[in-house]
């Protein structure tokens, strides 16, 4: 079945299983004044420009804005004899309140809005628990590549095989979200989905203090908020490889290990503003994961000389084991992430996918009792057994606003996992094999 069955078939028939959902957004309050007297305004109107969202202010000047994705935005505050003030660059975090406060100035004429950017607090006062957070803006900023390797610089964190650590903790003992649904392999608890870094919005590494509706993590907590659809379109473009010199060679004094990267995203309004979407997709292609550095290595003219069986005398062979670069430990990785907005006011409907392919050869050898890999025994074999792994995620969340202080939703999840390993002449077909 494909990709796009399996989506219409959880989204229109909902024949999916339901997961634990973690809040994957932020609430925004605050309060309104006259700017002269510093007395409350009620019966403010402060929106989120570019969305359908926003409140009113009651008559102590308080106002609240529900259920707002994750991201950047600007809020107008307008009320009639005043001017209107336009707070810009307001980050909205997940399950975090962000304040946000007006000071309006009487107005005897209609004029410009008046202009303020917003300023980071230097201490989250609504944060409770043990919290590093990373935002869209960090990322693009931060001189590293690979989600997991960016994980790894935040405090408690530790990288090692591939595999992340929070305090001292297991690598099943960390639990993985995206946009709110798990997205952990239940087989092992570790995580399985491949995150595009240009497609994630904030993510947060919870070290301790997390509340009841995070299950299976004993040690912390790694929520990923995939990128809202803007009101323009915008599309990126990154390449990046070292494919200038053959395996073995050198380019501007170092090893060439075959690779390349690539990531593309597109976003923008689907039909009008009130439908928006995001897209990112990478294709990852390594030639030699293990990235070593060691010299190689040359024999010429090699001659076996099996006194026990005459088939094997004199059978010459060359052995060549590159520089810096370990043969047959290639890894082919596709991966595509996306979110789809309706902004319906009072009905809201966000979607979110992920779907990533990845091919990894491997040379193992049996050695005393167990495998091992062992790249030197597997120079003269061309034929490697391919690790082919297919994950994918949808989630799907349905709000209702019933006041500006209340509102009902429902959330479902697939996770969906296939693992095979292919041979590199006959692929999967078992039977050839």
């Amino acid at each position: 079945m494909s990709k796009i069955k399996i989506l219409l078939l959880t989204l229109l028939l909902a024949v999916t299983p339901l997961f634990l959902f973690a809040q994957s957004v932020g609430k925004v309050v605050g309060t309104v004044t006259d700017k002269s007297s510093g007395e409350p305004l009620p019966g403010v109107n402060v929106s989120i420009e570019g969305t359908q969202m926003g409140a009113a202010s009651d008559v102590d000047g308080y106002f609240v804005i529900l259920n707002v994705p994750v991201g950047v935005y600007n809020l107008r505050a307008n009320f009639i004899g005043y001017g209107d003030v336009l707070l810009e660059g307001v980050r909205v975090n997940a399950s975090i309140t962000t304040e946000a406060n007006f000071r309006l100035a009487e107005a005897a004429i209609e004029g410009q809005a008046v202009i303020i950017t917003a300023e980071k607090p230097l201490v989250e006062k609504n944060v409770t628990q043990s919290i590093s957070l990373v935002t869209s803006e960090d990322l693009e900023n931060i001189p590293i590549r690979g989600f997991a390797n960016v994980v790894a610089t935040q405090n408690s964190v530790v990288l090692q095989d591939g595999n992340i650590h929070i305090r001292g903790g297991r690598r099943d003992e960390v639990g993985y979200y995206v946009d709110g649904a798990a997205s952990v392999n239940p087989l092992t608890n570790t995580q399985s989905l491949h995150v595009i870094q240009e497609a994630v919005e904030e993510f947060q590494v919870l070290a301790g203090g997390y509340t009841a509706e995070f299950g299976g993590a004993n040690s912390g907590i790694i929520r990923t908020e995939l990128k809202t659809g803007s009101n323009d379109y915008h599309l990126s473009v990154d390449f990046q490889t070292d494919k200038f010199a053959d395996a073995g060679d050198q380019f501007l004094g170092t090893n060439s290990y075959r690779e390349h990267t690539g990531v593309a995203t597109l976003s923008g309004p689907l039909f009008n503003d009130k439908i928006r979407f995001f897209l990112a997709g990478e294709n990852t292609d390594k030639g030699d994961r293990s990235r070593r550095f060691g010299e190689g290595f040359s024999f010429k003219n090699l001659i076996d000389s099996n006194p026990e069986n005459s088939a094997y005398i004199d059978t010459i062979a060359s052995y060549d084991y590159p520089d810096g670069f370990t043969p047959q430990r290639g890894e082919d990785l596709w991966a595509l992430q996306g979110t789809l907005l309706f902004d319906l006011n009072p009905l809201q409907l966000r979607i979110s996918g992920s779907f990533n392919t990845d091919s990894r050869q491997s040379n193992t050898r049996l050695v005393s009792g167990s495998t091992r890999n062992i790249p030197t025994l597997s120079v003269l074999n061309d034929r490697t057994i391919d690790d082919v792994t297919d994950n994918l995620l949808l989630s799907a969340k349905l709000t209702y606003v019933l006041s500006p202080t209340s509102f009902l939703d429902g959330s479902l999840s697939l996770y969906q996992n296939q693992s095979e390993l292919e041979n590199s002449y006959f692929g999967g077909d078992w039977q050839k094999w």
